[in-house]
């Protein structure tokens, strides 16, 4: 999924998102497919 598609589905924004990757929250960047989905 496209980090656009997440924030639409959990009602957050895509910087929550990302901020939530940079503490751990969820799986980083190193977990994405190729395409960078997450």
């Amino acid at each position: 999924m496209r980090i656009g598609e997440v924030s639409e589905l959990t009602g957050t924004t895509p910087r929550t998102i990302r901020y939530y990757e940079e503490i751990g929250l969820l799986p980083g960047a190193a977990d994405r497919t190729q395409g960078k989905h997450r």
